[in-house]
């Protein structure tokens, strides 16, 4: 494989892992190698690679997927990315304790391209909508409030804890077993991913000094509650859920993640855990360098607001 071909594969492996459609990563795919057949004689440059990622993401703003062209940088030999601008709303009207909760979800909130210090996302009403359908399923109120609910009670917590507290000899045929009996139905291939993804996350995040060595993983309940802040924030921005709805969903889901967490560091890092067993590590190098911006830039809400 080309120094080329291995950028766009990096490309087409990291929407994936932010959730984009398998129809528009496959419209992508064919965009680059329609790309690539273009320039005759020769593979294209790096600038070339670049400007296409770039057409590509404008597009596909209306996922949300959280991989803008802001954050690319393309070599003669390398795929590189840089974390995410941290953007906030100058007209914001929130309280502090308000900013506070829509900062419990600012790892994705930052992936998406969202502002991190108010209700609103900063996204048009038309792509909050399309994104909601697309990787939710979520076209109206009666969906919305569904979704949280479901959320709310389980989501995929549960899951990821039996996956993360998986024995070398356990399998995920066993594993799949074990969760039918709990009504979850997701099915024994992805198992076997998320539980290979697992034992992964478990090295990497040992190894790059985000766990300590022999520790168990994290409590991984904000992956659900952060995600009911922002779909929730989306759902306002859509017209599915009123002004004080919204915040509801968003103050009760932050006031679970801060009785479990001690610092933002300590719930960032388990949201990336989390995340890491549902996609694998296509966007562990992206969300661990948005979290160090998150804790060190000034204009951060992670500094300017105390956990």
């Amino acid at each position: 494989m080309t120094p080329q071909q291995q950028q766009i594969d990096a490309y087409l492996k990291q929407l994936k892992a932010a959730g984009v459609p398998d129809a528009a990563i496959a419209a992508a795919k064919a965009q680059f190698e329609a790309s690539m057949k273009a320039a005759a004689q020769f593979m294209p440059n790096a600038a070339q690679i670049s400007q296409a990622m770039s057409a590509h993401m404008a597009a596909m703003e209306g996922f949300g997927g959280g991989i803008s062209a802001a954050n690319i940088k393309t070599g003669a030999a390398a795929f590189e990315i840089e974390a995410d601008e941290i953007k906030l709303s100058p007209n914001t009207t929130l309280t502090p304790d308000e900013q506070r909760a829509i900062a419990c979800g600012a790892d994705v909130a930052l992936l998406n391209v969202q502002y991190l210090n108010d209700l609103t996302t900063g996204i048009s009403k038309e792509r909050c909508a399309n994104t909601l359908s697309s990787w939710w399923g979520i076209d109206n109120r009666k969906d919305m409030l569904a979704t949280i609910d479901r959320l709310q009670k389980t989501g995929h917590r549960a899951q990821f804890a039996l996956l993360a507290q998986a024995t070398p000899k356990d399998t995920s045929r066993a594993l799949h077993a074990a969760l039918q009996k709990t009504g979850d139905d997701t099915d024994e291939d992805t198992l076997a991913e998320r539980l290979e993804n697992a034992r992964a996350a478990q090295k990497q995040f040992t190894a790059d000094a985000l766990i300590k060595k022999g520790a168990k993983a994290p409590d991984m309940m904000v992956w659900d509650f952060a995600r009911i802040i922002n779909i929730a924030r989306a759902g306002f921005d859509a017209g599915y859920l009123k002004r004080d709805e919204a915040l509801a969903a968003i103050t009760a889901a932050a006031a679970k993640i801060r009785e479990t967490y001690k610092s933002w560091k300590e719930m960032s890092v388990a949201y990336q855990y989390a995340r890491y067993i549902w996609g694998g590590d296509d966007t562990y190098e992206l969300m661990k360098l948005n979290m160090e911006s998150l804790l060190s830039d000034k204009k951060s809400p992670w500094v300017t607001i105390k956990w």
